[in-house]
């Protein structure tokens, strides 16, 4: 395998709620959901997988844009309401 591994959209967008609602960049947001374990649990990461690197999670918002992102946590929303 090469680079790193990728990051489901579901936690994805677990942390970038995290990151948005305690206003962390990506670096800090890393290690406060390394250390801290009901985030870990927020954001669906057992405790022996390693949260995904800040330049993953950056490329990934690039890669995404604020519309798609938007759009897929509108539908995680929705989805959560149901359930």
């Amino acid at each position: 395998m090469i680079g790193r591994p990728t990051v489901p959209v579901e936690t994805y967008l677990r942390l970038m709620y995290l990151k948005h609602r305690y206003r962390m960049g990506y670096e800090l947001l890393v290690r406060e959901v390394t250390d801290r374990l009901h985030w870990r649990r927020f954001c669906h990461l057992a405790l022996d997988a390693p949260v995904p690197h800040p330049i993953t999670l950056s490329k990934l918002t690039r890669k995404y844009g604020p519309d798609i992102v938007h759009e897929l946590n509108r539908l995680l929303v929705q989805q959560a309401q149901r359930a």
